[in-house]
Parts: structure tokens; sequence; C-alpha cells
């Protein structure tokens, strides 16, 4: 569940970065795409299991947080708040049973 809710997050700061842009359909797609490579490299710097950088103690659920609620207001401010508070949902959900089970990295 969780890596599809980061592919959900992928989508929804995409979608605010092509919304975001008033210009052509290329300058769209390529404010989509400068996002979308941001959150990569923000979740591969610190969130992902094989993370560069080791998150201890509360930084690292602090981080996923921060990183999700990215996704849940690009929803927001996209117009699919509905969608915005599902991924709010499913991320809370997930976050809790991912450190309740004790599967986090860190």
């Amino acid at each position: 569940m969780a890596f599809l809710l980061e592919l959900a997050v992928y989508a929804a700061v995409g979608l605010w970065g092509y919304q975001a842009v008033s210009a052509g359909r290329w300058l769209k797609a390529g404010a989509a795409l400068g996002c979308v490579v941001v959150m990569v490299v923000l979740w591969s710097l610190f969130g992902a299991p094989s993370a560069t950088v080791t998150l201890h103690g509360g930084a690292l659920p602090a981080f996923q947080a921060a990183w999700f609620a990215v996704g849940v207001v690009a929803l927001g401010v996209t117009g699919w708040r509905k969608l915005g508070l599902a991924l709010a949902v499913l991320t809370i959900v997930n976050l809790v049973l991912v450190y309740h089970w004790h599967q986090q990295n860190g």
C-alpha cells in the first residue's frame, strides 16, 4: 500500500505543477516533471528504505508525514479535495500500521 501512496503523491504533485503554470503545454509538462523529480530526489535521500541519509528518532516519521502532506495539499489546491482527503486518511492509516508493526527503517 505504501508504494501506491507514494505514486499517488507523485501524481498529485505532477498535477499541481502542470496546473500551476499558465504558459504552453511544454512548459506545463516541464513544470509537472520538475515537481515530480524534486519529490523523487527528496524521497530517495530521506524517506526510502534504502535512503542515502538515515533519519533517526522522530525525524523519519516527521519527514514522511510532511512529504505525504505535500501530496494532500497539492490535490486540495488543484480542486481534488475528496481525493486529497482519501490520500490523507490512507497515509495516516499506513504510517500508523508501519510504526505499530515496527516496519520502519531508521
